[in-house]
């Protein structure tokens, strides 16, 4: 299963200095999932859920991110609705809000929090609905420098006080060897991981809190 071969995932892209991987998250799910339903991509805006969520300035929101983005779907939810990206282009950093009404690139009707630690879940969401927002660990060295395989390191936590950075599951499969994984999109730019993307280990205990935090819009 990748929503990625399926044409539902748009380019991987580098969110610089500003901590917006919560935002880049949010967006991807909903691009897949409309994609889904309507057999369409538009790349939505990172840079209007930057700008205008009424709390940007609080620890996880604007360039202060975290691995967090229900607030972001609530935004959007009760906006209502993300403006295209190619109206509202991706700066790396906070600035007004210049949201525009005639510019909508999706809304959503709501949003649903996977259970807590619950890959199977997360595994039926992604097969039948589409790409999933997630919050993972990654302050490990092994998780930054990432460049090919199946990605495990047993000193990577899977609780919600470590879960530090938003990412998007595309995607899982199985390598040659049996091992299992969970592809997922990162905003690290194309030069990270292979090609944007990881794999990182499946059915082990819920490995780096993958399925801790997963949320994914309804739309």
């Amino acid at each position: 299963m990748n929503w990625s071969e399926m044409g539902g995932v748009s380019p991987v892209r580098y969110q610089g200095m500003c901590a917006s991987c919560h935002a880049f998250s949010a967006v991807g799910a909903i691009e897949g999932q409309n994609f889904r339903k309507t057999g369409n991509l538009i790349e939505l805006s990172p840079q209007n859920l930057l700008d205008c969520p009424p709390d940007k300035n609080y620890q996880g929101f604007g360039c202060n991110g975290g691995g967090y983005v229900d607030e972001d779907f609530k935004y959007i939810w009760e906006n209502p609705g993300i403006d295209a990206e190619r109206a509202y282009i991706y700066e790396g950093v906070e600035g007004s809000c210049r949201f525009d009404p005639k510019a909508i690139g999706a809304n959503i009707t709501g949003y649903v929090e996977i259970p807590d630690g619950d890959e199977d879940a997360l595994e039926t969401i992604i097969a039948t609905l589409g790409p999933v927002s997630v919050g993972v660990d990654a302050s490990q060295m092994t998780f930054q420098f990432y460049s090919q395989g199946v990605y495990y390191d047993d000193n990577c936590r899977n609780n919600r006080e470590n879960i530090n950075h938003a990412m998007l599951v595309v995607g899982y499969g199985a390598e040659a060897d049996g091992q299992q994984y969970w592809l997922v999109k990162n905003s690290y730019g194309t030069q990270w991981g292979v090609g944007g993307y990881m794999k990182i280990a499946k059915g082990r205990g819920n490995h780096c809190g993958i399925a801790t935090s997963a949320v994914y819009p309804l739309v």
